[in-house]
């Protein structure tokens, strides 16, 4: 298990062990970026290149046009790709590093987690995709995996599991429904590790989380 690192910026994670599994974009989303920023890129330099060496009017002018523009954009587009690729859960025992973009591992604790929702889109009739966001006590989101992901039936089986383990109560499903709409979807309400300690002194027991559809 990774040892933990505390920063101003938050807790940034040590990440040294061999994760369990790993959740991330599948590769083709970060690939069409990288393609369409490489292609245009080289059309900008051969453009650029052809116009000056062709002693063409206001040849260096239109040399520096494609380089701005073409070059320009193709690296932005290039770096997008390249960001969206380097995004990535990294799933252990009981807690998850989460790293965003060409950002630092940020450890997100299995007992920090109050909410889980799933949610679904669609547009235009096409195809339906499902989510599942986990958020903080304070509302903070502490992240989000779409169906599409590699890793992503492996996630939603074990997070219900590990949090039975932790003495945390969910009564959602393990799974999305089978037939989710535009705006359905699946809350679910965790104690706080504060809620649960007073839970141990009251004769009432801990309290229940409840599941709701909106």
């Amino acid at each position: 298990m990774s040892e933990s690192i505390n920063t101003w910026g938050g807790t940034t994670s040590n990440v040294a062990a061999e994760p369990q599994f790993v959740v991330r974009r599948p590769r083709y989303q970060s690939l069409m970026f990288e393609v369409l920023g490489g292609t245009v890129a080289v059309i900008g330099v051969i453009g650029g290149l052809s116009d000056l060496l062709t002693d063409a009017e206001n040849g260096a002018s239109s040399f520096g046009f494609f380089l701005l523009f073409f070059v320009g954009g193709g690296a932005l587009f290039f770096l997008l790709g390249a960001a969206l690729g380097a995004g990535r859960i990294n799933v252990y025992d009981q807690h998850l590093d989460v790293k965003s973009g060409f950002g630092k591992y940020r450890r997100r604790n299995i007992d920090d987690l109050h909410t889980l929702r799933y949610g679904s889109q669609s547009q235009g009739g096409g195809p339906t995709f499902i989510s599942l966001t986990g958020w903080n006590d304070r509302r903070k989101k502490q992240f989000t995996v779409f169906t599409g992901y590699r890793g992503y039936r492996d996630f939603t089986t074990w997070l219900p599991n590990v949090a039975r383990s932790s003495g945390l109560t969910a009564n959602a499903p393990a799974s999305p429904p089978d037939r989710p709409s535009r705006s359905s979807c699946s809350l679910v309400a965790i104690p706080t590790r504060r809620q649960r300690d007073r839970a141990r002194y009251s004769p009432g027991g801990p309290p229940h989380a409840r599941a709701k559809c909106a």
